[in-house]
């Protein structure tokens, strides 16, 4: 929910109606125009001359509603009759000091039956009572959906901040646009600045950010700003106002996989993940001098948001590991796991994942084959991984990391031991605040893919990744896009209706990635903190002596202990192919191997007659055979069989004379750049071949 932008549904008046001066003069025919046939049967203003009269009317008419309303309260208070035992006995009603009847002293003091009646009252009859114009109301709506997909939640504070050099008369320009279409009544810039400050007073439009920028804004800006053309420099701004439209369309559509995904659960797993600013313990704040300098130990933090089971949890760590795409893929298998494990009900058959726009946590081959295996081992039937343009990536758990950059600068953090209470003091609300688990076991998943993934170059351009399964082959092939707003999905450059095949070979379900072991911490750090007595005056005794302990044994907070187990076979027990039409696009092509992939989509075929391929045959003493095929039958292929150099992969490949062999098509592992010029493997060929053999 977007809690930055709240109304309560009423609005003042224009300012011709709600502006009026503080004091009001009356005319003299006001004062002076009274009628004295309503005097009462005693003529009590008889014997009162018309000055005296005069004085006192003057004085209350001249006051505003509210004045007249303290003005009789101060009479009655002041000219209260009260006996000797206190007893209140009525109001004295007098002018200029003459005792008159209170009919008599209204008709000269000029007040009503009905002010007289209501002069205490402190709320308004028709308070809280909403009076907006229906243009107003599509204002405030169309205001508020436009701020939530166009600006930058702050992960430092609670702002949200316009892209850079956006102007505010450009958004009024476009409501203004937006109500002329919807034939509504147009609103001025000094009203549409009205409303943004009552309404929306946390969106800023900051002179300057700390945040990444992005780089086509800036680029336009220079430009904008260099161009003396005024025709030129409105082509300019338009150009910046398109790319606008274009992010905050990006935005949308991410919202609109975040609610699809809270309405079907059980069909879509809708998931964010990214990094925080790093947070240094122990901290104290307000921080003493002598601690200002001293080094201290990092804790990394990592977010994820499940909009689908609406799950908000925060992954932490030391500096055990590189914070790269083993760590993050890590973090989802994990969570995964943990989620198949208390998962009631049907499990969602499509994976929606946002990411920062990064390629070395994110965009790389790892995350690619890590989200393909989770096609291939039948988590989900598709998967779908996006990012937002670069300078615009700030999102909902950018929200949730600036609650805990605020009260962390606010309050500090002494050690991982006070988390929990930090966390409940930082997030008010349970339905916001997330879970802290620690990280305890990150996998090299990089290297581990190296034996059984493809190559591929040019992804990190791409925005949008779609995995699904092969209609032919049990394999898991990926398509993708510019951004989420392109209409297409790319596959391979010779025809984009194919996907790029992910899997030289599939690996087992026994097959997993081996642990990464713990990088020390730097012990040196801590014994420089723990003897600075500005830092430890400030430390309980629990605090400090879980220093200690982690000085003599840098893991002994871990509790789960440490597991082989990195993703099992997915809850899906079958599949579901769909199939999209896929048309060529303008998006920059990702490039890999074409004979690879169609290698690995086809197999081996009647013109591949003359290549040289690999078999998984036992050919002498090498668990391998390399050949050249010279006939392809419907189901076997006849090969002339290369000498046999056991599992030496440095020896030179000479064809035997005399000698054929004719094995299964099932049996070919690989065509093509099997053989350099000089007749040795290659290394990719050999590489694969100490993988598939594990030699």
């Amino acid at each position: 929910m977007f809690t930055g932008f709240k109304y309560s549904g009423t609005i003042r008046r224009p300012y011709r109606f709600h502006q009026r001066t503080r004091s009001f003069i009356p005319t003299m025919r006001q004062i002076t125009n009274y009628d004295h046939s309503k005097q009462c049967i005693f003529k009590c203003l008889d014997n009162i001359t018309n000055d005296s009269i005069l004085k006192v009317r003057s004085d209350y008419l001249s006051q505003s509603q509210l004045g007249k309303n303290l003005w009789i309260q101060s009479y009655i208070k002041n000219n209260k009759v009260i006996r000797d035992d206190n007893v209140n006995c009525g109001v004295r009603w007098h002018v200029d000091g003459f005792d008159v009847c209170l009919q008599c002293w209204k008709l000269a003091i000029g007040v009503s039956t009905y002010k007289l009646q209501h002069y205490d009252r402190v709320i308004h009859g028709n308070s809280g009572v909403s009076k907006m114009r229906p243009n107003i109301h599509i204002s405030l709506a169309w205001m508020e959906t436009t701020y939530k997909s166009m600006c930058d939640q702050m992960p430092t504070k609670d702002e949200f901040h316009l892209p850079n050099y956006m102007l505010w008369k450009d958004i009024c320009r476009d409501l203004n646009i937006y109500l002329m279409e919807h034939n509504q009544r147009q609103i001025t810039i000094s009203y549409f600045y009205r409303l943004h400050k009552k309404y929306f007073p946390k969106v800023k439009a900051p002179k300057y950010t700390r945040l990444g920028k992005c780089d086509t804004c800036v680029q336009l800006k220079e430009a904008k700003t260099i161009e003396k053309d005024p025709k030129r420099q409105k082509e300019l701004h338009e150009q910046f106002l398109e790319h606008n439209r274009k992010q905050m369309q990006e935005r949308f559509e991410y919202k609109s996989r975040c609610i699809q995904a809270e309405q079907q659960p059980d069909q879509y797993l809708s998931i964010i993940v990214d990094g925080m600013t790093t947070t240094k313990i122990p901290l104290k704040m307000p921080m003493p001098k002598g601690a200002s300098q001293q080094e201290r130990l990092k804790l990394h933090i990592h977010g994820l948001i499940d909009h689908s089971h609406k799950i908000r949890r925060m992954y932490g760590s030391l500096d055990h590991w590189n914070h790269g795409s083993d760590f993050v893929v890590s973090i989802l298998a994990t969570y995964l796991n943990n989620l198949k494990a208390i998962h009631q009900g049907n499990w969602p058959r499509t994976l929606y994942l946002q990411v920062d726009n990064c390629w070395r946590e994110n965009k790389n081959i790892t995350m690619i084959l890590f989200l393909g295996l989770l096609i291939q081992r039948k988590w989900f039937d598709e998967v779908f991984m996006y990012c937002l343009p670069v300078g615009h990536t700030h999102e909902d758990i950018d929200q949730m990391f600036s609650n805990w950059n605020t009260h962390y600068w606010k309050t500090g953090l002494q050690s991982p031991l006070g988390i929990n209470d930090f966390l409940g003091w930082a997030y008010p609300s349970v339905v916001t605040r997330p879970t802290f688990k620690w990280i305890e076991n990150v996998y090299g998943v990089s290297e581990w893919t190296k034996g059984f993934g493809i190559s591929m170059k040019g992804h990190s351009t791409a925005r949008g990744f779609y995995f699904r399964k092969t209609n032919n082959l049990n394999n898991v092939q990926m398509f993708y896009k510019g951004s989420s707003l392109d209409s297409t999905w790319q596959g391979l450059q010779s025809d984009s209706s194919k996907g790029i095949v992910l899997f030289q070979i599939i690996p087992s379900l026994n097959s997993n990635p081996e642990l990464l072991p713990l990088q020390p911490l730097k012990n040196d750090i801590i014994e420089s903190f723990l003897q600075n007595d500005s830092i430890t005056k400030h430390l309980d005794t629990q605090n400090k002596q879980w220093y200690l302990r982690l000085l003599s044994n840098n893991s002994f907070y871990f509790t789960e202990g440490q597991s082989t187990c990195f993703l099992q076979k997915g809850p899906l027990m079958e599949l579901t192919i769909f199939s999209n039409q896929l048309l060529e696009d303008s998006t920059s092509r990702i490039i890999v191997d074409e004979v690879q992939q169609d290698f690995l989509q086809n197999g081996v075929q009647l013109n591949d007659t003359g290549k040289i391929v690999l078999a998984d045959v036992q050919c002498g003493t090498s668990s391998f055979m390399v050949g050249k095929v010279i006939k392809v039958n419907s189901s076997t292929v006849t090969l002339k069989v290369f000498t046999s150099w056991g599992n030496n992969f440095e020896g030179i490949y000479e064809i035997v004379d005399g000698m054929e062999k004719e094995i299964p098509k099932n049996k070919i592992l690989r065509k093509n750049n099997i053989l350099t010029q000089k007749f040795k493997l290659t290394v990719g060929a050999a590489s694969f071949l100490k993988k598939k053999y594990s030699l």
